[in-house]
């Protein structure tokens, strides 16, 4: 409740701009959490030594961590998705200097 009576009384411009210092909070947030899941993710070059017969495990040793696998994949895709969302009203609502 305060917090609403405090935005009530500012002005447009002056809630622009905290919305902005917020949405720019938010949006460093989700990158550094963008580059810790893409860290996390397991490298693509693991299935090139399968082809040329450097891998020895089995089709079921490889599948175990497909659900993490996914899972961290679809984080990623979300959370760039929402950086994207978030950069664009950003700078819709940005004021604008004169």
């Amino acid at each position: 409740m305060i917090g609403s009576l405090v935005l009530a009384s500012l002005t447009a411009t002056q809630a622009r701009t905290v919305a902005a210092g917020v949405l720019m909070c938010v949006i460093a947030l989700l990158s550094i959490a963008l580059i810790v899941l893409v860290l996390m993710q397991r490298g693509s070059g693991d299935s090139v030594s399968a082809i040329t017969g450097g891998n020895s495990e089995s089709f079921f040793s490889k599948s175990k961590g497909g659900s993490k696998q996914r899972i961290l994949r679809i984080l990623t895709i979300a959370f760039s998705v929402a950086i994207a969302v978030l950069a664009i009203v950003f700078f819709a609502i940005v004021p604008y200097s004169a």
